[in-house]
């Protein structure tokens, strides 16, 4: 039947007119188009095809060891990476697609301080930052579940 529209199709003006028959499926009506007592018909969901997501870490407001970068441009460490310092002299370093930033103690490095408030997270605000991951078209507030790494002796946020 497709090839026969088709070869119709190809050889149409706009002055003719096809005529179809198409029958709708719809799942709420019975054969007879009547509504179906037991409601619409569903289908079974295997589980197999989907993501399991109870087994990743829980991402919560204010615990854990992490860090941010808001729509400004502050970047933030939490009380748990800081472990209750008042400042922090630090290097600052991103991947080329953003995903990952390392936060290497150095005494040459920008000085973080502590914000503001009842929190006890360092911040600074980084620009050139903010702007590499707007760039990277990386949604701000972009927040990093961190680690120490000791081989490079820093922290190491992933997304």
């Amino acid at each position: 039947m497709m090839d026969k529209l088709a070869e119709v199709l190809e050889r149409s003006t706009s002055r003719d007119v096809i005529h179809a028959n198409f029958e709708v499926y719809h799942p709420d009506k019975t054969d007879a188009g009547e509504i179906a007592k037991g409601g619409p018909i569903k289908e079974k969901v295997d589980l197999s095809y989907f993501l399991d997501f109870t087994s990743y870490e829980r991402r919560t407001a204010g615990s854990g060891k992490w860090l941010c970068v808001d729509k400004r441009g502050t970047l933030r460490l939490s009380s748990e990476l800081v472990d209750g310092q008042d400042t922090l002299r630090a290097r600052i370093y991103a991947n080329k697609p953003g995903t990952i930033i390392v936060i290497k103690p150095d005494d040459t490095g920008r000085i973080f301080k502590r914000s503001r408030g009842k929190g006890k997270a360092l911040q600074i605000t980084c620009k050139t930052l903010q702007q590499h991951l707007i760039e990277k078209n990386m949604p701000l507030p972009a927040r990093y579940n961190a680690t120490w790494d000791d081989e490079l002796k820093a922290w190491v946020g992933r997304r």
